[in-house]
Protein backbone atom coordinates (compact mmCIF):
# COMPACT_ATOMS: atom_id res chain seq x y z
CA UNK A 1 0.00 0.00 0.00
CA UNK A 2 2.83 2.39 0.80
CA UNK A 3 4.40 1.66 -2.59
CA UNK A 4 1.09 2.40 -4.36
CA UNK A 5 0.65 5.61 -2.37
CA UNK A 6 4.17 6.72 -3.32
CA UNK A 7 3.46 6.06 -7.00
CA UNK A 8 0.21 8.06 -6.87
CA UNK A 9 2.02 10.89 -5.13
CA UNK A 10 4.60 10.98 -7.92
CA UNK A 11 1.83 11.09 -10.56
CA UNK A 12 0.04 13.96 -8.80
CA UNK A 13 3.30 15.85 -8.39
CA UNK A 14 4.09 15.39 -12.09
CA UNK A 15 0.67 16.69 -13.09
CA UNK A 16 1.08 19.80 -10.97
CA UNK A 17 4.60 20.38 -12.26
CA UNK A 18 3.31 20.32 -15.85
CA UNK A 19 0.61 22.91 -15.09
CA UNK A 20 -2.24 20.47 -15.69
CA UNK A 21 -4.29 22.18 -13.01
CA UNK A 22 -3.96 25.73 -14.27
CA UNK A 23 -6.52 28.17 -12.91
CA UNK A 24 -9.74 28.25 -14.96
CA UNK A 25 -10.29 31.28 -17.20
CA UNK A 26 -13.47 33.11 -18.18
CA UNK A 27 -14.06 35.55 -21.05
CA UNK A 28 -17.40 37.03 -22.02
CA UNK A 29 -18.90 39.12 -24.81
CA UNK A 30 -22.23 40.68 -25.73
CA UNK A 31 -23.70 41.09 -29.22
CA UNK A 32 -26.73 42.91 -30.61
CA UNK A 33 -28.06 42.79 -34.17
CA UNK A 34 -31.15 44.68 -35.32
CA UNK A 35 -32.56 46.01 -38.59
CA UNK A 36 -35.37 47.75 -40.42
CA UNK A 37 -36.36 46.33 -43.83
CA UNK A 38 -38.91 47.48 -46.36
CA UNK A 39 -40.07 45.06 -49.06
CA UNK A 40 -41.66 46.72 -52.10
CA UNK A 41 -44.14 43.81 -52.33
CA UNK A 42 -45.54 44.59 -48.85
CA UNK A 43 -45.81 40.86 -48.08
CA UNK A 44 -48.27 39.51 -45.51
CA UNK A 45 -48.87 35.92 -44.39
CA UNK A 46 -52.28 34.37 -43.80
CA UNK A 47 -51.85 35.05 -40.07
CA UNK A 48 -51.21 38.76 -40.71
CA UNK A 49 -47.45 38.67 -40.17
CA UNK A 50 -45.45 40.93 -42.48
CA UNK A 51 -42.92 38.30 -43.51
CA UNK A 52 -40.61 38.20 -46.55
CA UNK A 53 -40.44 35.08 -48.70
CA UNK A 54 -37.15 33.23 -48.98
CA UNK A 55 -35.29 35.11 -46.26
CA UNK A 56 -33.61 33.78 -43.13
CA UNK A 57 -32.08 36.55 -41.02
CA UNK A 58 -34.00 39.47 -42.59
CA UNK A 59 -37.46 37.93 -42.68
CA UNK A 60 -39.60 40.75 -41.22
CA UNK A 61 -41.02 43.55 -43.38
CA UNK A 62 -41.67 47.11 -42.20
CA UNK A 63 -40.72 46.61 -38.55
CA UNK A 64 -37.88 47.64 -36.25
CA UNK A 65 -36.65 44.13 -35.56
CA UNK A 66 -34.37 42.80 -32.82
CA UNK A 67 -32.75 40.02 -34.77
CA UNK A 68 -30.31 38.66 -32.21
CA UNK A 69 -29.20 39.47 -28.67
CA UNK A 70 -26.44 37.13 -27.55
CA UNK A 71 -24.30 36.66 -24.46
CA UNK A 72 -21.25 34.44 -24.86
CA UNK A 73 -18.77 32.86 -22.46
CA UNK A 74 -15.58 31.00 -23.26
CA UNK A 75 -12.32 30.01 -21.62
CA UNK A 76 -10.33 27.13 -20.20
CA UNK A 77 -11.71 24.84 -17.52
CA UNK A 78 -8.20 23.35 -17.35
CA UNK A 79 -5.09 23.20 -19.48
CA UNK A 80 -6.61 20.46 -21.65
CA UNK A 81 -10.31 21.38 -21.59
CA UNK A 82 -11.89 24.56 -23.00
CA UNK A 83 -15.51 25.61 -23.28
CA UNK A 84 -17.82 27.85 -25.33
CA UNK A 85 -21.40 28.81 -24.40
CA UNK A 86 -23.44 31.31 -26.48
CA UNK A 87 -27.07 32.04 -25.61
CA UNK A 88 -29.18 34.16 -27.95
CA UNK A 89 -32.67 35.55 -28.35
CA UNK A 90 -34.48 37.13 -31.30
CA UNK A 91 -36.13 36.49 -34.65
CA UNK A 92 -32.94 34.97 -36.08
CA UNK A 93 -32.87 32.29 -33.38
CA UNK A 94 -36.54 31.51 -34.04
CA UNK A 95 -35.82 31.16 -37.78
CA UNK A 96 -32.76 28.93 -37.38
CA UNK A 97 -33.65 26.82 -34.33
CA UNK A 98 -37.45 26.98 -34.36
CA UNK A 99 -39.41 28.87 -31.74
CA UNK A 100 -40.95 25.63 -30.44
CA UNK A 101 -37.58 24.13 -29.51
CA UNK A 102 -36.82 23.81 -25.81
CA UNK A 103 -33.25 24.84 -26.54
CA UNK A 104 -33.73 27.55 -29.16
CA UNK A 105 -31.81 30.08 -27.04
CA UNK A 106 -28.64 27.98 -27.29
CA UNK A 107 -26.58 28.99 -30.32
CA UNK A 108 -23.46 27.10 -29.30
CA UNK A 109 -22.43 25.05 -26.26
CA UNK A 110 -19.46 22.72 -26.48
CA UNK A 111 -16.34 21.46 -24.76
CA UNK A 112 -12.94 21.43 -26.48
CA UNK A 113 -10.36 18.79 -25.62
CA UNK A 114 -6.64 18.98 -26.35
CA UNK A 115 -5.37 15.87 -24.57
CA UNK A 116 -1.77 14.59 -24.79
CA UNK A 117 -3.09 11.12 -25.60
CA UNK A 118 -4.67 12.49 -28.81
CA UNK A 119 -1.23 13.43 -30.23
CA UNK A 120 -2.18 16.97 -31.21
CA UNK A 121 -5.72 16.23 -32.41
CA UNK A 122 -8.27 18.72 -31.05
CA UNK A 123 -11.74 17.39 -30.29
CA UNK A 124 -15.04 19.24 -29.66
CA UNK A 125 -18.27 17.83 -28.25
CA UNK A 126 -21.67 19.55 -28.05
CA UNK A 127 -23.66 22.02 -30.19
CA UNK A 128 -21.89 24.18 -32.77
CA UNK A 129 -22.34 25.81 -36.17
CA UNK A 130 -22.09 23.68 -39.30
CA UNK A 131 -18.80 23.28 -41.12
CA UNK A 132 -20.61 23.65 -44.45
CA UNK A 133 -20.09 26.91 -46.38
CA UNK A 134 -18.25 30.04 -45.32
CA UNK A 135 -21.01 32.21 -43.84
CA UNK A 136 -21.53 32.86 -40.13
CA UNK A 137 -24.83 33.01 -38.27
CA UNK A 138 -24.15 36.57 -37.08
CA UNK A 139 -24.08 39.26 -39.77
CA UNK A 140 -20.88 40.76 -38.35
CA UNK A 141 -19.00 37.71 -39.65
CA UNK A 142 -20.20 38.16 -43.24
CA UNK A 143 -19.85 40.65 -46.10
CA UNK A 144 -23.61 41.10 -46.54
CA UNK A 145 -26.26 41.44 -43.86
CA UNK A 146 -28.74 39.05 -45.46
CA UNK A 147 -27.78 35.39 -45.67
CA UNK A 148 -27.28 33.81 -49.06
CA UNK A 149 -29.55 31.29 -50.78
CA UNK A 150 -26.82 28.71 -50.18
CA UNK A 151 -26.80 29.27 -46.42
CA UNK A 152 -30.60 29.30 -46.22
CA UNK A 153 -31.52 26.35 -48.45
CA UNK A 154 -28.58 24.29 -49.68
CA UNK A 155 -26.74 23.47 -46.43
CA UNK A 156 -27.46 23.05 -42.69
CA UNK A 157 -26.76 25.84 -40.18
CA UNK A 158 -25.99 23.94 -36.96
CA UNK A 159 -25.51 20.51 -35.42
CA UNK A 160 -25.17 18.57 -32.22
CA UNK A 161 -22.37 16.03 -32.24
CA UNK A 162 -18.60 15.83 -32.30
CA UNK A 163 -15.81 17.18 -34.48
CA UNK A 164 -12.06 16.66 -34.63
CA UNK A 165 -9.26 18.62 -36.28
CA UNK A 166 -6.84 15.92 -37.41
CA UNK A 167 -4.34 18.04 -39.37
CA UNK A 168 -3.82 21.74 -38.72
CA UNK A 169 -0.86 23.10 -40.65
CA UNK A 170 -0.45 26.59 -42.05
CA UNK A 171 -1.32 25.56 -45.60
CA UNK A 172 -3.30 22.36 -45.05
CA UNK A 173 -6.00 21.11 -42.69
CA UNK A 174 -8.37 18.15 -42.39
CA UNK A 175 -11.38 17.89 -40.05
CA UNK A 176 -13.96 15.17 -39.46
CA UNK A 177 -17.52 15.46 -38.09
CA UNK A 178 -20.17 13.15 -36.59
CA UNK A 179 -23.62 14.74 -36.21
CA UNK A 180 -27.11 13.76 -35.06
CA UNK A 181 -28.47 15.31 -38.25
CA UNK A 182 -29.27 18.59 -39.99
CA UNK A 183 -30.34 21.27 -37.51
CA UNK A 184 -31.41 18.54 -35.08
CA UNK A 185 -30.95 18.17 -31.34
CA UNK A 186 -31.66 14.43 -31.24
CA UNK A 187 -31.12 11.65 -33.76
CA UNK A 188 -34.31 9.90 -34.86
CA UNK A 189 -32.54 6.88 -36.41
CA UNK A 190 -29.56 4.66 -35.66
CA UNK A 191 -27.29 6.14 -38.35
CA UNK A 192 -25.21 9.28 -37.87
CA UNK A 193 -24.58 12.11 -40.30
CA UNK A 194 -20.92 12.37 -41.30
CA UNK A 195 -18.89 15.30 -42.58
CA UNK A 196 -15.42 16.21 -43.83
CA UNK A 197 -13.61 19.50 -44.40
CA UNK A 198 -10.33 19.80 -46.32
CA UNK A 199 -8.57 23.18 -46.41
CA UNK A 200 -5.64 24.06 -48.69
CA UNK A 201 -3.97 27.47 -48.56
CA UNK A 202 -1.24 27.61 -51.21
CA UNK A 203 -0.52 31.31 -50.54
CA UNK A 204 -1.53 34.18 -48.27
CA UNK A 205 -3.95 35.42 -50.94
CA UNK A 206 -5.71 32.11 -51.78
CA UNK A 207 -7.69 29.77 -49.52
CA UNK A 208 -9.44 26.67 -50.97
CA UNK A 209 -12.00 24.55 -49.08
CA UNK A 210 -13.93 21.36 -49.79
CA UNK A 211 -16.79 20.30 -47.50
CA UNK A 212 -18.92 17.15 -47.51
CA UNK A 213 -21.93 16.10 -45.46
CA UNK A 214 -23.94 12.91 -45.88
CA UNK A 215 -26.47 10.91 -43.89
CA UNK A 216 -30.15 9.92 -43.55
CA UNK A 217 -32.34 12.91 -42.63
CA UNK A 218 -35.86 11.44 -43.01
CA UNK A 219 -36.86 10.48 -39.50
CA UNK A 220 -36.47 6.75 -38.87
CA UNK A 221 -35.65 6.01 -42.54
CA UNK A 222 -31.98 5.03 -42.86
CA UNK A 223 -31.71 4.21 -46.56
CA UNK A 224 -32.35 7.60 -48.19
CA UNK A 225 -29.25 9.70 -47.70
CA UNK A 226 -28.97 13.45 -48.16
CA UNK A 227 -25.51 14.31 -49.54
CA UNK A 228 -24.04 17.75 -50.18
CA UNK A 229 -20.69 18.77 -51.66
CA UNK A 230 -19.61 22.36 -50.99
CA UNK A 231 -16.57 24.10 -52.48
CA UNK A 232 -15.49 27.68 -51.87
CA UNK A 233 -12.40 29.74 -52.60
CA UNK A 234 -11.30 32.99 -50.99
CA UNK A 235 -9.04 35.37 -52.91
CA UNK A 236 -7.11 38.36 -51.53
CA UNK A 237 -8.64 38.34 -48.05
CA UNK A 238 -6.01 40.74 -46.67
CA UNK A 239 -6.20 43.13 -49.66
CA UNK A 240 -8.63 46.02 -50.17
CA UNK A 241 -10.34 43.97 -52.92
CA UNK A 242 -11.37 40.42 -51.99
CA UNK A 243 -13.53 37.76 -53.65
CA UNK A 244 -15.30 34.58 -52.45
CA UNK A 245 -16.62 32.06 -55.00
CA UNK A 246 -18.81 29.14 -53.88
CA UNK A 247 -20.48 26.12 -55.47
CA UNK A 248 -22.79 23.64 -53.71
CA UNK A 249 -24.25 20.41 -55.10
CA UNK A 250 -26.83 18.39 -53.15
CA UNK A 251 -29.04 15.35 -53.67
CA UNK A 252 -31.56 13.31 -51.69
CA UNK A 253 -33.64 10.23 -52.47
CA UNK A 254 -37.39 10.47 -51.79
CA UNK A 255 -37.09 14.01 -50.46
CA UNK A 256 -40.16 15.56 -48.84
CA UNK A 257 -41.89 18.12 -51.07
CA UNK A 258 -44.01 21.15 -50.27
CA UNK A 259 -47.13 19.51 -51.75
CA UNK A 260 -46.90 16.56 -49.35
CA UNK A 261 -45.35 14.14 -51.85
CA UNK A 262 -41.82 12.77 -52.19
CA UNK A 263 -39.33 12.63 -55.07
CA UNK A 264 -35.62 12.16 -55.61
CA UNK A 265 -34.21 15.67 -55.88
CA UNK A 266 -31.04 17.55 -56.69
CA UNK A 267 -30.09 21.15 -56.00
CA UNK A 268 -27.29 23.44 -57.11
CA UNK A 269 -26.36 26.76 -55.52
CA UNK A 270 -23.73 29.10 -56.98
CA UNK A 271 -22.53 32.42 -55.56
CA UNK A 272 -19.86 35.04 -56.06
CA UNK A 273 -19.20 37.83 -53.54
CA UNK A 274 -16.89 40.83 -53.90
CA UNK A 275 -15.83 43.21 -51.11
CA UNK A 276 -13.88 46.45 -51.45
CA UNK A 277 -12.54 48.37 -48.45
CA UNK A 278 -12.95 52.06 -49.25
CA UNK A 279 -10.86 52.90 -46.18
CA UNK A 280 -10.38 51.51 -42.68
CA UNK A 281 -13.91 52.61 -41.70
CA UNK A 282 -16.14 51.73 -44.68
CA UNK A 283 -16.63 49.09 -47.35
CA UNK A 284 -18.91 48.08 -50.21
CA UNK A 285 -19.78 44.52 -51.22
CA UNK A 286 -21.87 42.79 -53.84
CA UNK A 287 -23.18 39.24 -54.12
CA UNK A 288 -24.64 37.48 -57.15
CA UNK A 289 -26.13 34.03 -56.60
CA UNK A 290 -28.33 31.39 -58.19
CA UNK A 291 -30.26 28.42 -56.78
CA UNK A 292 -31.66 25.59 -58.91
CA UNK A 293 -34.00 23.61 -56.64
CA UNK A 294 -35.44 20.50 -58.33
CA UNK A 295 -38.99 19.74 -57.17
CA UNK A 296 -38.62 22.59 -54.67
CA UNK A 297 -37.43 20.09 -52.06
CA UNK A 298 -35.20 22.64 -50.30
CA UNK A 299 -37.39 25.74 -50.65
CA UNK A 300 -40.60 23.71 -50.12
CA UNK A 301 -42.60 25.30 -52.94
CA UNK A 302 -46.33 24.75 -52.50
CA UNK A 303 -46.88 22.74 -55.69
CA UNK A 304 -43.64 20.76 -55.62
CA UNK A 305 -42.43 22.33 -58.87
CA UNK A 306 -38.84 23.04 -59.91
CA UNK A 307 -37.78 26.56 -58.99
CA UNK A 308 -34.82 28.66 -60.05
CA UNK A 309 -33.96 31.76 -58.02
CA UNK A 310 -31.39 34.46 -58.81
CA UNK A 311 -30.48 37.09 -56.25
CA UNK A 312 -28.37 40.27 -56.36
CA UNK A 313 -27.36 42.00 -53.11
CA UNK A 314 -25.44 45.24 -52.56
CA UNK A 315 -24.16 46.36 -49.15
CA UNK A 316 -22.47 49.50 -47.81
CA UNK A 317 -21.00 49.34 -44.31
CA UNK A 318 -19.58 51.98 -41.96
CA UNK A 319 -17.70 51.48 -38.69
CA UNK A 320 -18.48 54.01 -35.96
CA UNK A 321 -15.57 53.08 -33.72
CA UNK A 322 -14.83 49.80 -31.99
CA UNK A 323 -17.75 47.41 -31.81
CA UNK A 324 -20.42 49.39 -33.70
CA UNK A 325 -21.33 49.19 -37.40
CA UNK A 326 -24.15 50.46 -39.59
CA UNK A 327 -25.00 48.62 -42.78
CA UNK A 328 -27.24 49.67 -45.66
CA UNK A 329 -28.39 47.03 -48.11
CA UNK A 330 -30.50 46.59 -51.24
CA UNK A 331 -31.52 43.17 -52.57
CA UNK A 332 -33.32 41.95 -55.68
CA UNK A 333 -34.70 38.38 -55.88
CA UNK A 334 -36.10 36.89 -59.07
CA UNK A 335 -37.51 33.41 -59.77
CA UNK A 336 -39.01 31.49 -62.67
CA UNK A 337 -42.11 30.78 -60.55
CA UNK A 338 -44.39 33.01 -58.47
CA UNK A 339 -42.86 32.21 -55.06
CA UNK A 340 -42.58 35.66 -53.43
CA UNK A 341 -45.46 37.04 -51.38
CA UNK A 342 -47.15 40.15 -52.77
CA UNK A 343 -49.59 41.71 -50.35
CA UNK A 344 -51.80 39.34 -48.37
CA UNK A 345 -52.98 36.93 -51.06
CA UNK A 346 -50.89 37.16 -54.24
CA UNK A 347 -47.47 35.85 -55.24
CA UNK A 348 -44.98 37.35 -57.70
CA UNK A 349 -41.81 36.15 -59.42
CA UNK A 350 -39.65 38.91 -57.88
CA UNK A 351 -39.16 41.12 -54.85
CA UNK A 352 -37.04 44.18 -54.02
CA UNK A 353 -36.10 45.16 -50.48
CA UNK A 354 -34.08 47.86 -48.69
CA UNK A 355 -32.51 47.39 -45.27
CA UNK A 356 -30.59 49.30 -42.61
Amino acid sequence: KMKLFAQLSLVVAALFSQGAFAAPTLNWNAYYEGYYLYNMNSPETSTGTDENSGRLNDAIHNSLTTNLVEIGFNGQASKEVGYVVEAGYGDLNDSVYGDNSNRDILNQAYLSFNLPALNGITFDLGRFYSHMGYEALKASGNWNFSHSLTYHYAIPQWHEGARALFINRKNFGVSGFIYNGWNEENDENDSKTLGVRVRYTPSDSLDLNYNLITGPEQGTNESNHRTVHNIFAKFGMSAPLAVIAQATFGSEKSASLGNGGTASSDWVALSGTVKYDINNRSFVSGRLEHLNDENGSRSQTANGEDVKVTSLTGTYGVKHGEGLQTWFEARFDSADEDVFRDGSSDFEDSQISFLA
